[in-house]
Order: C-alpha cells, then sequence, then structure tokens
C-alpha cells in the first residue's frame, strides 16, 4: 500500500510540473472503487464473478473554456479474484484503465459544477495467475478496448484547490485463454465510483 501512495504521488508531482507554466490544466489524485456488473460470462463452461476492488487513482486536464475540458485518468493497479460458480478462486490478475474523454461541464454555482463526459477506454491486464482448479494452467486474459461515460461534481474549495465525485460506466470485456484454448469472455463492464482533489494552475 505505502509503495502504491508514493508511485501515485510522484505520478502527482509529474504531472504538476509540466502543467505548472499553462493555464487550465488540472491535476488531481483520489481513490476509487471497482464494482464489475454480476455475472461476469462463462468462462471454460462455468459463470465467472470478477471482485470489487479499491484504489488510488491519478487524473489530468485542460479546459479550454469554462464549459468544457478534455481529461484523462488512470490508476494504480488494481488487483482482483475471479471466481468460476462451483470451482471457487481460479485466477489472480491486475488491471490498469486508461480512459480518455470529453467532460461538459454545467452552469452550476461559483463553487458546485456538475458534469457529464465520454470517451475511451483502454485496460490493461496483467500478472494473471491460475490458482485452484486452474493452478498450473497458463492463464491469459486479454486487454480491453471501449467506450466510457461518466457523471460527476466539483467543489471548489477555492481558486486552485477543488474537490471531484463522480460515477462512472467502463466497457470491459476481454477474452479467456486458457493453455492456448479459447475458455470464453469475461465481461467485466464495472461501475466505478470515487473521489479526489485537484490543483488548477
Amino acid at each position: 500500500m505505502q509503495r502504491n501512495a508514493l508511485y501515485v504521488l510522484g505520478l502527482t508531482a509529474l504531472f504538476a510540473s509540466s502543467a505548472a507554466s499553462a493555464e487550465g490544466f488540472a491535476a488531481r489524485v483520489g481513490v476509487n472503487g471497482v464494482n464489475p456488473k454480476s455475472d461476469n460470462g462463462t468462462v471454460a463452461g462455468a459463470t465467472a464473478e470478477v471482485s470489487n476492488e479499491f484504489g488510488f487513482t491519478l487524473g489530468a486536464s485542460y479546459h479550454f473554456n469554462d464549459n468544457w475540458e478534455v481529461a484523462i485518468d488512470t490508476a494504480v493497479p488494481y488487483k482482483h479474484d475471479v471466481e468460476l460458480a462451483g470451482l471457487g478462486k481460479v485466477v489472480e490478475l491486475k488491471q490498469q484503465p486508461v480512459l480518455i474523454g470529453v467532460n461538459y461541464n454545467f452552469n452550476g454555482t461559483e463553487t458546485l459544477k456538475p458534469f457529464v463526459g465520454l470517451g475511451y477506454a483502454w485496460v490493461g491486464v496483467r500478472d494473471e495467475e491460475g490458482l485452484g482448479a486452474l493452478t498450473g494452467a497458463n492463464v491469459n486474459v486479454y486487454n480491453s478496448k471501449g467506450f466510457t461515460a461518466v457523471a460527476g461534481l466539483d467543489y471548489d474549495i477555492n481558486e486552485t484547490f477543488y474537490v471531484r465525485g463522480d460515477v462512472r460506466y467502463i466497457d470491459f470485456d476481454s477474452d479467456v485463454i486458457v493453455n492456448g484454448a479459447n475458455a470464453g469472455e469475461a465481461n467485466i463492464d464495472p461501475i466505478t465510483y470515487g473521489v479526489s482533489i485537484g490543483m488548477k494552475f
């Protein structure tokens, strides 16, 4: 956990140093929950379930004007357990989303600004490990490409700092290969929710 925190703080400093001289940029760091949908597809002939997880997030955005911004968000890799009906936990893996999108900020109050957005989601999957019934098996879960949609609210603490809360949908489907054979498709499609603190430049 300490290594993850240092990783996030280091990346935040990198964003901040690159944006410090450019008005309209913002950087933020926060925490996020990932809730995959129920029934995550059929893998190896059984219904799959992917665990809920929490982790650290990092984001940056550029505001073209009061209403439009382009944003990029990522996270320290989340570690998930995958269970198959009747077999228990069979896989551990890590996934890391990279989300690029355009947000529209509504004209709220001086301090509260709701927003919605659409974008592109790339999810990298790595460190797959077979457990239980799949111990020793070569498990490969493909990376995912899809869309993402977000709704949230910014609260301005002052002219520099703000707090962001958001809820997001990520289109996340991955082919699963076990010992070189197609074992099915995992349909993760999580809802995420998070809170972050940001700094405007």
